[in-house]
């Protein structure tokens, strides 16, 4: 790993160096990561009230440092955009926390190469200048090993003109991984269009997609430039694609492979020139198989796979996700609220999730709502699908007999806590490759508090 190094500005206060990869203040090793932000247990603590407690995050990767943001309000600004989903740190960049500016240098020694990146950068941010996009939604966060390799993925799908095919269940954040390809493309420039192939009806579907001529059908009462010509230079996104009608899906491949629209009540085609993003929630080589989806389309849409895991497959996000979530609901709620209890957040762990981090975000504004100014959210503002109560029903039919949803059937509350701790910290550990070193950071422990985990539950 090279050597590198932070210089943190602040208006009316004196610079100072962070080294990266160095002993002091703190060492990114391969796969480390260093957390900056106003609270004091970051490896970079700013005083800035304007900074998040926890805002930004900075990893190191074979190819050096990736720096995202943590779900914060105003968001993390890497050269004046605001950062979706983790960006490559080039010498020159310019970081935005709070009302710190941060200067990342590649070499370190005293001269900075200020000269830009190249065209074909990879970055992955909103272009928003510095506008704030709202709550943590509109960032992509995680830690896991399922989510670096999502992030590894978006930032080869974004260095690519291939099609893209995002796959993922519901609520798992497809439109939000299209717009970080999308931003962190070549095509960043142009427009990002999306339409949900399920919510339009099929007469209107077309019209969408393709544009229409004055008088072609009833109604059309003026001429009408379709999303694929209007996206030119930029993105298409095409949502939930397994529901396209079958009629329209050879039109659709034409465009594709012909790089030219026909208007509805035109013969005359029109140039066009997008990148195509689409997505589903479907087995879409199965409808294949069933004849529902046609096999050239799905080939020629999916020259670049990306599956988003579900949160269940990355359950060592989730506290990263409540916490986010949670400064979020209380400033949109205008009502300040402790912490969650321990107690709490193993339930939330432990919960299969079917609706994914939507179903996450919308139970965390739940219990924000619930609780009464300054009261940590504990397990009375949960749902009772999480604890046991009469909608347990309604939970994954997958859940541990061990999980604090059934706690009451196999003995004391303690013992399946414990039950629930030990076998969450070996799920972790086993993420983690058997590192200690890590896996007490994804746990937000100690290494010596681990240790003494691992020795309470005779772990290895």
């Amino acid at each position: 790993m090279e050597r590198a190094k932070l210089i943190i500005e602040r208006a009316g206060a004196q610079p100072f160096e962070v080294e990266l990869g160095g002993a002091q203040p703190f060492e990114v090793e391969l796969g480390g990561v260093a957390t900056i932000g106003r609270g004091p247990t970051n490896d970079v603590a700013l005083d800035d009230p304007a900074a998040s407690r926890r805002q930004t995050i900075i990893r190191a990767d074979e190819d050096g440092y990736l720096v995202s943001d943590l779900g914060s309000a105003n968001g993390t600004l890497l050269n004046g955009s605001r950062i979706l989903a983790p960006a490559r740190l080039r010498t020159g960049d310019e970081i935005l926390v709070g009302a710190t500016r941060i200067r990342f240098v590649g070499d370190p020694s005293p001269e900075i190469d200020a000269e830009q990146p190249p065209e074909d950068s990879t970055r992955v941010s909103d272009g928003s200048a510095g506008a704030s996009r709202g709550p943590s939604t509109s960032v992509l966060l995680g830690s896991s090993p399922e989510m670096e390799q999502l992030f590894h993925l978006i930032e080869k799908a974004a260095a690519s003109p291939l099609p893209t095919l995002i796959e993922g269940e519901t609520g798992t954040g497809k439109e939000l991984v299209a717009r970080a390809i999308h931003q962190a493309s070549r095509s960043a420039k142009g427009p990002f269009l999306p339409v949900n192939c399920a919510a339009v009806p099929e007469n209107l579907l077309e019209s969408e997609l393709f544009g229409h001529r004055r008088g072609s059908f009833t109604g059309a009462t003026a001429d009408h430039e379709g999303l694929f010509e209007a996206a030119q230079g930029g993105t298409v996104f095409l949502d939930e694609m397994g529901e396209m009608p079958l009629s329209m899906q050879p039109k659709v491949l034409r465009v594709l492979q012909e790089g030219e629209v026909t208007r509805i009540g035109e013969i005359r085609p029109r140039k066009v020139g997008f990148r195509l993003v689409a997505a589903t929630n479907r087995d879409l080589l199965q409808e294949v198989e069933r004849g529902t989806f046609r096999g050239d389309l799905f080939y020629r849409i999916s020259a670049f796979p990306i599956r988003i895991p579900a949160l269940r497959e990355r359950r060592s996000d989730v506290p990263l996700l409540v916490e986010s979530f949670l400064g979020a609901a209380a400033r949109r709620q205008g009502k300040r609220v402790g912490p969650v209890t321990d107690a709490a957040m193993r339930a939330l762990v432990a919960f299969d999730w079917p609706g994914n981090v939507r179903e996450l975000q919308n139970e965390v504004q739940r219990a924000v709502a619930l609780g009464a100014p300054g009261q940590r959210i504990d397990l009375q503002h949960l749902s009772p699908k999480l604890t046991g109560g009469d909608e347990a029903s309604d939970a994954s039919p997958d859940r541990s007999p061990t999980s604090p949803g059934l706690a009451s059937s196999r003995g004391s509350l303690r013992e399946a806590r414990d039950a629930f701790e030990a076998r969450y910290i070996s799920q972790v550990l086993e993420q983690q490759g058997g590192s200690v070193l890590k896996a007490a950071r994804v746990l937000g422990l100690t290494r010596a508090g681990l240790y003494k985990k691992l020795k309470e539950f005779g772990l290895r």
